[in-house]
C-alpha cells in the first residue's frame, strides 16, 4: 500500500474552476428570471467545455436504451470512464485525467438512469446489471477491450465488470469503490442508520450545504448567485436519484467473495479523509486481490478528481504506464 500527497492546490483550484465553469456563464442572468436563457447559456458553457478538453458528444441506442457519452482521441487503446451516484459524463472534464488525453482515446458515458442516457424506474440498477450494460455498451462501439476507469458507484461497476469480464479489460482501476463492504463504517453509513438525510441527494439549498464537505475535503466555492441554480439542477433528479438509491440499497451487491476473481491489473484509490465509503475496504481489495495496486491520498475526500486532481492524475498515470497490452493478456490469461 502506498500514500501519496494531496492536496495540491493549483490542479485543485483548476478543477473547481472546471467543475463550476459552465455555472459562471449565466451570473450575469442570475437575476433576471430568464430561465430559458439560462439553460441555453449553461449549456452552451458546457459545450465549450467539452471542446476545449477535445470531447465530442455522442448517442447510442443500446439494446432499447439511449445513451449520451463524451468520446475524444484516437490512442490505440481506449479508457472508459464510469461515473459515480448522482453524477455524469461531465465528472470527467477535470484535469485528473488530462495526461490520459495524449495517450487514450476516451469515453465518459452517462450510464443508464443518470444523465442524459434512458432512465426507467423498472430496471436493475445492481453493480452487476450495469456492468453487463456496459459490455453490451461497448459491443456496440466496438470496443473488444479497454482500461477502466470508475469512481464510487463506477468503482463498485468496475469492479464488477473486472470479476465477470476480465477478458473485456487491459486494467481496472477504482477511484473508491462501492460494492466492498469495509471492516470499518464510514460516516456516511453511520448517519444513514441513524436515520439522517441521504448525504448524496440534494433538493434545497440547505442539502447542498450539507453535501459539499462530506463529499469533498476542500469544498469547492460556489458564488451565492449560481448556488439556487446548481440546486435547481440536482433537485430535478432527486426523486430519479433517490428511488435508484433505495433500490441499491434495499438489496445491497457487495462483491468482497468475489474480488479474487479478478486477474487484471487493479489500481485502487482512495482518500484518507473520505466521509462516504471507508479507505478501510482497501483492506479487503489488498487481501483479495494480490496484484492490486493500493494508494492512498492524504487530505483528499470522496471526490478524488475534484478534491486531488494532480495527485489522482499521477496515480493513474503511474499505473497505466506500467502496463503493456501483452503484459495485462498475460494476466488476464493466467499466465
Amino acid at each position: 500500500m502506498c500514500r501519496l500527497q494531496g492536496p495540491d492546490m493549483p490542479l485543485s483550484t483548476i478543477s473547481r474552476r472546471v467543475a463550476l465553469g459552465a455555472l459562471f456563464a449565466i451570473f450575469a442572468l442570475s437575476a433576471t428570471g430568464c430561465e430559458t436563457a439560462k439553460a441555453k447559456m449553461f449549456e452552451a458553457a458546457m459545450q465549450k467545455q467539452r471542446k476545449d478538453t477535445g470531447f465530442v458528444l455522442q448517442h447510442a441506442t443500446v439494446d432499447g436504451l439511449e445513451w449520451a457519452y463524451l468520446d475524444q482521441g484516437d490512442g490505440p487503446e481506449t479508457v472508459l470512464l464510469i461515473h459515480g451516484f448522482s453524477a455524469n459524463k461531465d465528472t470527467w472534464l477535470s484535469p485528473a485525467i488530462e495526461p490520459l488525453r495524449a495517450r487514450y482515446r476516451i469515453i465518459a458515458p452517462d450510464l443508464p438512469g443518470f444523465g442524459d442516457s434512458t432512465y426507467q424506474p423498472a430496471l436493475d440498477y445492481s453493480f452487476p446489471a450495469q456492468a453487463e450494460r456496459v459490455v453490451a455498451f461497448m459491443d456496440h462501439l466496438g470496443l473488444d477491450k479497454v482500461h477502466v476507469v470508475g469512481a464510487s458507484m463506477g468503482g463498485g461497476i468496475t469492479l464488477a465488470l473486472a470479476v465477470a469480464h476480465s477478458d473485456r479489460l487491459w486494467s481496472a482501476s477504482v477511484l473508491t469503490a462501492a460494492g466492498v463492504q469495509s471492516p470499518e463504517q464510514s460516516a456516511f453509513f453511520q448517519a444513514l442508520e441513524r436515520g439522517e438525510p441521504n448525504w448524496l441527494l440534494v433538493r434545497t439549498e440547505e442539502d447542498f450545504d450539507r453535501m459539499l464537505p462530506m463529499v469533498f475535503a476542500h469544498p469547492p466555492e460556489v458564488p451565492p448567485a449560481a448556488k439556487p441554480f446548481v440546486v435547481a439542477e440536482l433537485s430535478q433528479r432527486y426523486d430519479q436519484h433517490a428511488a435508484i438509491f433505495q433500490q441499491m440499497s434495499s438489496k445491497p451487491v457487495y462483491l468482497n467473495d468475489r474480488l479474487s476473481q479478478i486477474s487484471v491489473p487493479l489500481l485502487a484509490v482512495w482518500g484518507n479523509q473520505d466521509r462516504i465509503l471507508h479507505q478501510s475496504a482497501t483492506d479487503v481489495i489488498a487481501a483479495e486481490v494480490p496484484q492490486a495496486t493500493v494508494k492512498i491520498l492524504d487530505g483528499c475526500g470522496h471526490a478524488l478528481q475534484g478534491d486531488c486532481p494532480g495527485a489522482t492524475a499521477t496515480a493513474l498515470m503511474t499505473f497505466l504506464e506500467g502496463i503493456g497490452p501483452a503484459q495485462t493478456e498475460s494476466a488476464a490469461s493466467g499466465s
